[in-house]
This record gives structure tokens, sequence and C-alpha cells, in this order.
């Protein structure tokens, strides 16, 4: 599947600020830290905010109520769309070459 660069960057930047909302709510990011700062923090911090993303699956409705005012009907639409679908599991980068990547998607529940 391609994925066109501008769409990848619409994803990437909401989902960082879902990241950024879920790490502060369960305090996994110090007070004060802005998105900007959370996308430059290591990646083990990165992982402890994504895991209380799923760790709580009201955090979608919860991101979506204290941000309705500074996000677009279509960035609503697709936090919704990741409520109701997402997967848990582990994405597994098989092979990176310049022009694409091959993964493989392992469920875990």
């Amino acid at each position: 599947m391609l994925i066109l660069r501008d769409a990848a960057d619409r994803f990437i930047q909401l989902y960082l600020r879902l990241m950024h909302y879920a790490g502060r709510e369960r305090r996994v990011l110090p007070a004060g830290m802005t998105v900007d700062e959370c996308t430059d923090t290591h990646m083990e911090m990165k992982g402890q905010c994504r895991g209380a993303i799923y760790g709580s699956p009201s955090m979608f409705e919860q991101f979506l109520e204290a941000h309705s005012a500074d996000l677009t009907d279509q960035e609503q639409a697709l936090v919704s769309v990741w409520a109701r679908h997402y997967v848990r599991g582990t994405l597994v980068m098989l092979m990176h070459r310049k022009e694409h990547t091959i993964t493989r998607w392992c469920a875990t529940g």
C-alpha cells in the first residue's frame, strides 16, 4: 500500500498530539512539556505515552473532548476511527529500502 507523503505527515502530526495528550494525562511526561519537546524525547518515553493511549480505551474520546475546538472535522473523524478500529500488536520492519518498506503485523489481542 502506498501512503502519500502529505497524508503520512498529517497522520504523524495528529498521532503525536494524541501521544502528548495521553502522556500528560497519565503523568508520563513532565509537567509543561510541549508537543515539540515530546516529539524530540527518547523512544522509551514515547513508548510509555503510546502505552497510555492503548492502556485506556477511553483516551481517544477524552482527547477528542479536550481538543474539539482545535481539531478539524477530518481530524476528529480520523481519531474516532482509530478509537473503533485499533488493533494492538507489533509491527515488524522486515526490509527498508530507499523507495519502500516491507512490514509484517503481528496482532497480540
